[in-house]
């Protein structure tokens, strides 16, 4: 069976968690790293009000970050979860404004995928960081999570 949106947002869940827990266990507090940590989080609770229609929240999309405020941001993951295993509202379209204040349309479906393509875009770019930095990035591949969930790892 082809994998669906639920799946991708568990495994997106998980790959957040096991970065943060990463991040935590080496004490990193390189302003790069936390930064991109932090613009993967903030830009899944911005989606996720464009999708409510609720207003912007109240987080920096660029802006400085601790390991203690990645730890709440990450908090939206899985009510992005519930969101897409209600797959009868994923066709909705949703009419949202981007930062520059333009006006578009998209499906709940595509929007959910650029939120969990986007968060695997910047853990691959936060590995990058980790490792210059000296510290060691965790593997948060798709098929590593695919392996656990089926008791492989």
């Amino acid at each position: 069976m082809p994998v669906n949106l639920s799946e991708l947002f568990r495994y997106n869940a998980w790959a957040n968690q096991r970065l943060i827990q990463s991040l935590s266990d080496q004490e990193v507090e390189e302003v790069s790293i936390l930064r991109l940590t932090g613009h993967l989080f903030a830009a899944e609770h911005i989606w996720l009000h464009r999708i409510k229609a609720l207003p912007p929240p109240p987080v920096a999309l660029w802006g400085e970050c601790t390991l203690s405020a990645l730890h709440e941001l990450a908090s939206v993951d899985e009510e992005w979860v519930r969101i897409v295993e209600n797959e009868n509202d994923l066709a909705r379209e949703v009419r949202y404004e981007n930062m520059s204040g333009k006006s578009f349309s998209n499906r709940l479906d595509a929007i959910a995928t650029h939120v969990a393509q986007h968060g695997s875009y910047h853990r691959g770019q936060i590995a990058i960081l980790m490792r210059k930095q000296g510290f060691n990035p965790v593997d948060t591949d798709f098929i590593i999570w695919s392996r656990v969930i089926t008791g492989q790892l």
